[in-house]
């Protein structure tokens, strides 16, 4: 996931633009996150979820979350007010996975009253 994170880094401005932040959670401690963060140079949020309570509440299935393979990456767009919107698994194009994420939220400003993607 380092590759992804710092994409999203990279763009972090793109995704301000659209009053959107960025949020990193995993099945993590807050200190390995820390040293993750420091590693990787991120400054966006990451938060730890070792009992996938996040997950829970934002409808992850648990066989998603508590995946290894890949590292239980999934994305979920909130909106304002706390919708969820185009929750999936991440796609495994690490490289384009910011430019996808992006691609939605420009979707979704355009048809505000969708949930799925495009």
């Amino acid at each position: 996931m380092g590759l992804a994170a710092r994409n999203l880094q990279r763009d972090l401005a793109k995704f301000n633009a659209f009053n959107a932040s960025v949020i990193g959670i995993g099945r993590t401690t807050p200190e390995s996150n820390k040293v993750w963060a420091e590693k990787n140079e991120l400054t966006f949020t990451l938060l730890a979820d070792p009992d996938q309570a996040i997950a829970k509440a934002y409808g992850v299935p648990a066989e998603v979350a508590s995946s290894s393979g890949n590292q239980g990456i999934y994305e979920v767009i909130v909106a304002p007010g706390g919708k969820v919107k185009l929750p999936r698994i991440a796609v495994n194009n690490i490289d384009g996975e910011s430019t996808s994420l992006l691609a939605c939220l420009q979707y979704f400003k355009e048809h505000p009253g969708h949930t799925d993607g495009p």
